[in-house]
């Protein structure tokens, strides 16, 4: 049976992604 997932889990995981959709999210959140 797996863990709760905490509330970071929800995104992506900066070394699961490629690190220019790493920095749009960075830039996104920057802008929001």
């Amino acid at each position: 049976q797996a863990p709760p997932a905490a509330p970071h889990a929800q995104a992506p995981r900066p070394d699961a992604a490629p690190p220019d959709v790493v920095e749009s999210l960075h830039v996104r959140a920057r802008n929001a």
